[in-house]
């Protein structure tokens, strides 16, 4: 969803336009993550590039199933060629959102499954 909300994001900036994108799509035909259990947005705007673009939510709408790849090139809302990874530094990040708009980002969520309040102390093999 990062990855979606990040194409979505970086469009209506460079195009002026609202899209909403096909989440599903990827939790189909990414086969370098695990579907409805998550990844990695770089591996999400690969499969976007090798796939050749991506549907919007109206084509390929969601369904929180993991199911057969359905892309259809014909029915690609949005292409990318690229993405850039980030360097692990807050100021050169803020830098980059001021100048360039959205990233995606990509969480460890292990430790949030059990959250019930307070302040949370994650051991640091899950940071």
């Amino acid at each position: 969803f990062s990855a979606t909300g990040n194409i979505e994001g970086v469009w209506a900036l460079k195009r002026n336009e609202s899209v909403s994108l096909s989440e599903q799509e990827l939790v189909d035909c990414d086969t370098l993550d695990n579907g409805c259990g998550g990844g990695l947005p770089t591996n999400a705007f690969k499969t976007v590039i090798q796939l050749g673009g991506i549907e919007s939510e109206t084509d390929y709408p969601y369904d929180a199933e993991n199911e057969k790849c359905n892309f259809k090139k014909s029915l690609s809302h949005v292409k990318i060629d690229s993405y850039v990874e980030l360097p692990k530094n807050e100021t050169y990040i803020k830098n980059y959102l001021y100048h360039n708009g959205p990233i995606s980002i990509g969480i460890n969520a292990n430790a949030m499954q059990f959250y019930f309040g307070g302040i949370s102390h994650p051991p640091n093999w899950l940071c």
